[in-house]
């Protein structure tokens, strides 16, 4: 594997020209694997707001849907037969971005990644506070977001959790050129990428590939129907 960077801002900001569509993106969240609660006809159970769509939550750490199914339950024990289902981020982003969807989904990071991303904040000297859904990469100083190339694809790693980046990190680390400064750990939103993603294309942003976290994918793995 090769390791190289390109000249992105974090945030993976650039240029505005075409965009990429709901479908293209959508692709590239197909591997991670997201947990809600649904009811009977396998509807996501809602929360109903005083003004707004109702509204459903995303957990993206089973644990954590599977705590708010035993909340559901506590304080609504007539609700019926209601149970947390494994979905793909890309089945999400797709309803969320029809027109006519009458559910506003909500993204709910792992308390772990959240710490990780914190922990990283303040590692790199900002201030320990953290929005929305974190994802993490690395980024060499003053040459850019470090990316990868294998078989002659060129792709940009962004990571649901700090451990999968930190091998990243260190296997560049390990192997960079004499001189060249090492690479950093570098924390990103996901909503704020994926709006990127919609409205910028350059080059090099159509390169990022989201890396899913291991253990959501294993325990994703252990609920999904054994195939035939």
């Amino acid at each position: 594997m090769r390791y190289t960077t390109a000249l992105l801002a974090i945030g993976l900001a650039s240029a505005s020209h075409a965009q990429l569509s709901t479908e293209e993106i959508g692709k590239r969240l197909q591997p991670i694997p997201a947990f809600i609660c649904t009811n009977a006809s396998g509807s996501p159970v809602t929360a109903t707001p005083k003004t707004g769509k109702p509204l459903a939550g995303v957990f993206l750490d089973a644990g954590a849907a599977d705590n708010f199914l035993k909340k559901i339950k506590a304080s609504s024990p007539n609700i019926g037969n209601v149970k947390v289902t494994v979905v793909s981020m890309a089945e999400i982003y797709a309803a969320q971005n029809k027109a006519d969807t009458p559910i506003q989904f909500t993204l709910v990071p792992s308390d772990a990644a959240v710490q990780e991303a914190q922990a990283a904040l303040k590692a790199n000297g900002k201030p320990a506070e953290f929005e929305g859904v974190p994802i993490f990469l690395a980024q060499v100083p003053g040459k850019g977001i470090l990316n990868t190339t294998q078989n002659g694809v060129t792709n940009i790693p962004v990571f649901f959790r700090k451990a999968e980046a930190n091998k990243l990190l260190q296997a560049y680390n390990k192997s960079r050129p004499k001189n060249s400064p090492a690479a950093t750990l570098e924390v990103i939103q996901l909503e704020d990428t994926l709006t990127r993603l919609k409205t910028n294309n350059e080059r090099e942003l159509k390169q990022t590939v989201f890396v899913p976290d291991g253990n959501a994918v294993a325990a994703a793995r252990k609920r999904l129907p054994a195939s035939k």
